[in-house]
């Protein structure tokens, strides 16, 4: 899975955290990340891992030392 956004100039870090919901669980890999380190360059992040997708929260670090914790990445209603 992967995944791309825009960030802001004071974005230094992005932390993706993949959701699994218990319908999902059976067809994901047993070692799903709870966490994968995003690259931050340019205005953009960008991550992947092995598995399947679906929906995901972000950990923004930030340039003055602050972090936005756990933010939906979409918003997807069922």
């Amino acid at each position: 899975m992967a995944i791309l956004g825009r960030v802001g100039t004071d974005v230094v870090g992005v932390d993706v955290h993949p959701l699994v919901s218990p319908d999902d669980a059976p067809a994901l890999p047993a070692e799903l990340p709870e966490s994968v380190q995003a690259t931050v360059g340019s205005g953009y992040y960008d991550a992947w891992w092995p598995g399947a997708g679906g929906q995901f929260e972000l950990t923004i670090h930030l340039a003055d030392g602050s972090t936005i914790e756990r933010l939906r990445a979409f918003a997807h209603d069922r």
